[in-house]
């Protein structure tokens, strides 16, 4: 009797482990993702390197698979971005920086319009990074881009503007690599 509860416990402990993941630069993620009510399947992955060293990994979380870049970006549906840090010990000013470069290439112009709604963004990197850090931004088309760090909710951006600007940073024209932005978008 003891040794057949022994067995379940430490089935129910490895059952997480067994559970499907896709596997990037170290980094798994899970084949599905929970934003509000729905649930987003994994659409790719892929990462984020300066020169050769590993610095994220992120993937794109959608209803249902595409490939399209700009159907992406256009579209008020239910999706998501999980960015999970490599590298640690990246100071926020950094990170803000790279936030207010990426915002302006994306934007088309638009930077002034959405200055107030980036700079809510950029004040959740208050932190340097630590590896292993994991930042989900998913947008619900009525409540807008929630930003959650470890699990904890930081905020809430509402606009399908700033959904677009945000995530064209790594699906618009001028992602941080090539790589990365096909890697999302299940195409390398």
């Amino acid at each position: 009797m003891m040794r057949k509860m022994l067995c379940a416990v430490l089935g129910l402990l490895l059952l997480p482990s067994l559970l499907p993941a896709f596997e990037t630069g170290g980094v798994e993620f899970p084949l599905e993702f929970r934003a509000g009510e729905q649930v987003l399947i994994l659409n790719g992955a892929g990462l984020r390197k300066k020169f050769v060293v590993k610095v994220y990994a992120c993937a794109l979380y959608l209803t249902a698979q595409n490939r399209s870049a700009e159907a992406v970006l256009e579209a008020d549906a239910p999706m998501a971005i999980r960015m999970q840090f490599i590298r640690g010990d990246i100071d926020p000013a950094t990170l803000v920086e790279t936030w207010n470069e990426s915002f302006s290439k994306t934007s088309g112009g638009m930077t002034p319009a959405l200055q107030k709604k980036i700079e809510a963004f950029n004040a959740c990197f208050s932190d340097k990074t630590r590896e292993g850090d994991v930042w989900d931004l998913v947008y619900l088309p009525h409540d807008g881009v929630t930003v959650r760090f470890n699990g904890q909710l930081k905020t809430t951006i509402a606009g399908l503007d700033f959904k677009k600007v945000l995530f064209g940073i790594w699906l618009g024209d001028f992602p941080p690599s090539k790589e990365l932005k096909q890697g999302m978008l299940g195409i390398s």
